[in-house]
């Protein structure tokens, strides 16, 4: 693969022709590609083919899948679907390939600037479909046509789970109640996606990829609540900015202030282990009172201070059995270093100032955060 024609940072695909990022899941390897528009992949563990293949827009979306599919001899039910605003189209499929019926799933999705259409196509052995089907539409869902706006909720979320009204309820920071407004599926939506990431996740427990499968697991947790919690955190920011400023003594950082009030508001959160399969309390239901840990509360930080143009980042520690939120502010304290950046640490469990960190946790080499995690 050429520089210049497409980028792998861990498994994230970057195409400067024509936009879009993909994350696809780890362990996916090139096995063919043609210039900057055509690549198949074939995973190195399960028998699962993904195949990325990029057009100038000349006809809509259905009718290339339909078009698509044909060239494959393949068979299945297309549908004209909208996502963020784009004519995009929809496909679960069979076909016979080497004397074998495989099954499997594709989007269709206008690039970035109408520079063209995008297909997303993965199948396996029909016999193994259910047992795959998670990483299928794992590796579809984390598509975005945009380079840099590409933290939104997948495709076959949103398909599966629309948007059916405005929820509004309130939280309080500090004395301050303030209302917020969600979307009535966002926590059915997000919980779903959970549930098929951590699926994922745990077919590289035992392999040598567990620690760049972990790291993608919250990418996609964050990119799907990302969008979901752009209004709370607005709504947020605007409610604590002036009281906040007016609070400051002479000298004092509005920056390190606003997190720290943050901080303390995670830190009140009844705390309780999701009594679920991937034991992680989704970020709106963290927002919405139910029980956290601190993996949901640093990273429901994590999304609300970036949408507030900091820099933020979460740290995990399998040895530990802990995460930490991080932001890039200027303060004294603990600090780690990601990708370049010194971030100063919260503890989101225990009521303590930000920049402390337990001693029996202060071993720098056991973090990691996460890479390429983005705002």
């Amino acid at each position: 693969m050429t520089a210049g024609v497409c980028r792998l940072a861990a498994e994230q695909m970057y195409s400067p022709t024509w936009g879009y990022v993909l994350d696809i899941p780890e362990g996916f390897r090139l096995g063919y590609k043609e210039g900057a528009d055509s690549y198949q992949f074939e995973h190195e563990l399960f028998p699962v083919t993904l195949i990325v293949r990029s057009w100038p827009q000349t006809i809509p979306a259905d009718e290339k899948m339909k078009e698509a599919l044909a060239k494959l001899n393949a068979s299945g039910e297309t549908q004209e679907f909208v996502w963020h605003s784009r004519n995009c189209a929809l496909s679960s499929f069979s076909m016979q390939l080497q004397n074998r019926t495989n099954r499997g799933r594709a989007t269709i999705v206008p690039t970035d600037e109408d520079k063209g259409l995008t297909l997303v196509l993965a199948y396996t052995p029909e016999q193994q479909f259910e047992q795959f089907q998670t990483l299928i539409v794992s590796a579809l869902n984390s598509f975005s046509p945009q380079s840099n706006n590409r933290n939104i909720s997948g495709i076959l979320t949103d398909y599966g789970y629309p948007k059916t009204g405005p929820l509004q309820t309130n939280i309080k920071i500090g004395k301050t109640e303030i209302p917020v407004e969600l979307d009535k599926s966002d926590s059915e939506a997000h919980n779903a996606l959970i549930d098929i990431e951590y699926d994922v996740l745990t077919r590289f427990a035992d392999t040598p990829l567990w620690k760049e499968a972990w790291q993608r697991y919250y990418r996609m947790i964050y990119r799907d609540a990302y969008r979901r919690l752009e209004k709370t955190a607005f709504s947020v920011y605007n409610a604590l900015e002036t009281e906040l400023k007016s609070e400051l003594n002479a000298g004092a950082d509005f920056n390190k202030k606003l997190a720290q009030t943050l901080l303390s508001w995670v830190q009140l959160f009844p705390y309780e282990r999701e009594r679920n399969a991937s034991d992680f309390t989704g970020l709106i239901d963290t927002l919405t009172g139910s029980g956290s840990d601190c993996d949901s509360r640093s990273l429901l930080l994590a999304v609300l201070m970036a949408h507030m143009n900091y820099k933020t980042m979460l740290f995990i520690s399998p040895q530990y059995s802990h995460a930490l939120f991080g932001i890039d502010i200027e303060s004294a304290g603990a600090h780690l270093e990601q990708d370049g950046t010194n971030y100063l640490l919260g503890e989101t469990t225990a009521r303590v100032d930000i920049g402390l960190v337990a001693q029996e946790m202060s071993d720098s080499t056991k973090w990691f955060g996460i890479a390429e995690f983005g705002n």
